[in-house]
């Protein structure tokens, strides 16, 4: 088995094993800007029932009046997961962020 980065991309990695199935790894952490903190919360709770790891986090936004949104942060690994969990429970989400 051996991890190959993707040139395109430095945060993703893949691995193939020997009968050639390759699965993607991505590194560092994700986030899910959603649209108020009430809304962050709930789904904390959403991805606590799949046993998916959240934070709630605050989101700066220095080109908007509002001042601030609020989102989660997940391990990317986990990003398909919490997207389909998310989608099940009729949360919206402003923007998908990745960190490195």
């Amino acid at each position: 088995m051996f991890v190959k980065m993707i040139p395109q991309n430095p945060s993703v990695a893949y691995n193939e094993n020997e009968g050639g199935v390759k699965m993607i790894y991505y590194k560092g952490n994700c986030s899910a800007e959603l649209v108020s903190e009430t809304v962050a919360i709930k789904a904390q709770k959403v991805l606590s029932s799949y046993a998916i790891p959240s934070s709630i986090i605050k989101v700066e936004h220095p080109s908007s009046r509002r001042g601030c949104a609020y989102g989660i942060s997940f391990d990317c690994n986990q990003r398909i997961n919490v997207e389909r969990a998310l989608k099940n429970a009729g949360i919206g989400v402003r923007k998908w962020n990745t960190e490195d």
